[in-house]
């Protein structure tokens, strides 16, 4: 939705103070532990240290990306807990936010509806106005008719066919993103990774990487929920049929973390890990060179 408007730096600092204040409004009304969630911290510190030194420092600042945490009745008995994700361009309100819905509640094809239905909704609003409470009070007042029902009680009996028969193709995967910094993300990570029933690591820092391994649909469908978050980049390096799994659960590793905020792992002991479960070979087609084992002497 972005048009790509070239400010110039007062007119980006004026733009960075009204977004600024947009979402102090939003942390207001959702105070609640919770209820805004910044996708990565610094993105906000960077943001206001720029604001304040009037476009002096920081040289480079990110888009503003953060979740609201939301809830809605839904006929006067259910209660829809849902997650909308929001990332501003720079030139925002020029250009429209990117925008994203979450539901562990809703099934992917109601999700894929509501979104179509934001995103025409948005474009009927004023492109040079602050939008974001207006899709907020809409999304709320209006998500519930796209809702026809838990899915918890499928996806049990989904998982249950799926364990009984095992009849589905088992995948592995590899995802490489250019950054996993934030708590939410990496739990976020954890979390539907069990619901999914897969297996695998994930490896935060910059650069991130998820490996997983489960039945196709269920790696396909984490995949897919996995992108609907904000990210500078995410990419499927590889993806394969495999006759058994490697791992027997899924965990976040750590590797000598070190960095001014522990995001740098030691690849060579990361190498060394993926030699010992047989993935040695992955890591030249992940990351384009040759890995090393350090000597220990």
């Amino acid at each position: 939705m972005s048009n790509n408007y070239t400010l110039t730096k007062d007119e980006l600092v004026r733009t960075i103070t009204d977004q600024l204040q947009e979402v102090e409004i939003l942390t207001a009304m959702f105070p609640e532990e919770g209820g805004l969630v910044w996708t990565d911290p610094s993105i906000l510190i960077d943001a206001e240290e720029y604001r304040d030194s009037e476009g002096c420092s920081p040289n480079c600042i990110q888009c503003l990306a953060f979740e609201l945490n939301l809830n809605t009745e839904v006929n006067n008995q259910t209660n829809l807990v849902f997650k909308l994700s929001i990332k501003l361009p720079k030139d925002y309100p020029l250009s429209r936010p990117e925008l994203s819905v979450i539901s562990d509640q809703m099934s992917r094809e109601e999700l894929i509806n509501i979104k179509k239905a934001l995103n025409e909704f948005v474009l009927t609003l004023p492109n040079d106005e602050h939008i974001l409470l207006e899709i907020i009070l809409w999304l709320k007042d209006n998500i519930g008719s796209y809702y026809n029902g838990d899915k918890t009680s499928q996806q049990a009996e989904s998982s249950k066919a799926n364990t009984e028969g095992n009849t589905d193709i088992l995948t592995s995967m590899w995802l490489y993103m250019h950054h996993i910094y934030s708590k939410h993300k990496r739990k976020d990570i954890l979390n539907w990774s069990h619901d999914f029933g897969l297996t695998g690591f994930s490896l935060p820092g910059k650069p991130g990487l998820v490996y997983i391994e489960g039945q196709s649909k269920n790696v396909e469908e984490f995949f897919d929920r996995l992108k609907s978050l904000p990210w500078k980049s995410i990419q499927c390096r590889s993806k394969e049929d495999i006759e058994k799994r490697i791992f027997t659960d899924f965990k976040e590793m750590s590797f000598d973390p070190h960095g001014s905020r522990d995001y740098h792992m030691d690849f060579g002991l990361f190498y060394k890990f993926l030699v010992d479960h047989g993935l040695g070979h992955m890591f030249k087609e992940i990351f384009g060179i040759e890995g090393q084992i350090k000597d220990e002497k």
